[in-house]
């Protein structure tokens, strides 16, 4: 087993060929319960927030990370290194979109 965490991050690298913006508006899968996060700067440190979307400008890729608007994901049980998790991404313009993470320690 990876960790005992209750939550744990998962990050996608979000491209939009597309000639608007669009928005990432949901996130689910069977595997716990999702949502938004962002790190807000303040005077001498940052801390997590919850957002309630996650735009992705025309033309561009949103690489997420624990520095960027990311998912937030509170685990229904532990996970293991190289499973593989099923997500469906809900955009405002492009749908639902089916994507596949694949659990890696932290760190790597």
């Amino acid at each position: 087993m990876l960790d005992t965490q209750d939550t744990t991050g998962v990050f996608f690298d979000l491209t939009n060929t597309g000639g608007s913006d669009d928005q990432l508006l949901e996130v689910r899968t069977e595997h716990g319960r999702a949502m938004f996060s962002d790190r807000e700067l303040a005077t001498g440190s940052g801390r997590m927030i919850m957002i309630p979307r996650i735009t992705v400008p025309a033309g561009t890729t949103l690489e997420m990370s624990p520095f960027t608007p990311n998912v937030m994901l509170s685990l229904d049980r532990p996970l293991v290194e190289g499973e593989r998790l099923d997500f469906v991404l809900r955009f405002q313009q492009s749908g639902d979109l089916p994507v596949t993470a694949v659990v890696i320690p932290p760190g790597s």
